[in-house]
């Protein structure tokens, strides 16, 4: 875990200059991240996946890059568990 780490660490540098203050990068699990972009129009997170990709041609990091677009109903509906009701809400009493 320590390499993932030393990735996610130069990930986040790489990335510190282009990113918004909103945009929240997440490890998944060992050797996938993701990058949530909340607000942001399908055109300006291709032009951000762009940009991305031109500083990370100089880097160490080999990085595959997957593009994905929710919508506000996209993202309500994922809050609903498989059995119908509605996820827990991170910060809430049962989290404490």
């Amino acid at each position: 875990q320590t390499n993932t780490d030393a990735a996610m660490r130069q990930l986040r540098d790489l990335l510190i200059p282009i990113l918004r203050t909103a945009d929240i990068l997440a490890r998944i699990d060992s050797q996938r991240f993701a990058l949530l972009m909340p607000h942001t129009e399908p055109a300006k997170a291709q032009a951000l996946e762009q940009r991305i990709s031109r500083q990370l041609e100089g880097s160490s990091l080999q990085v595959s890059l997957e593009l994905k677009h929710f919508d506000a109903a996209e993202a309500d509906s994922a809050k609903q568990g498989a059995d119908g009701h509605q996820a827990i809400p991170s910060g809430s009493a049962a989290d404490a």
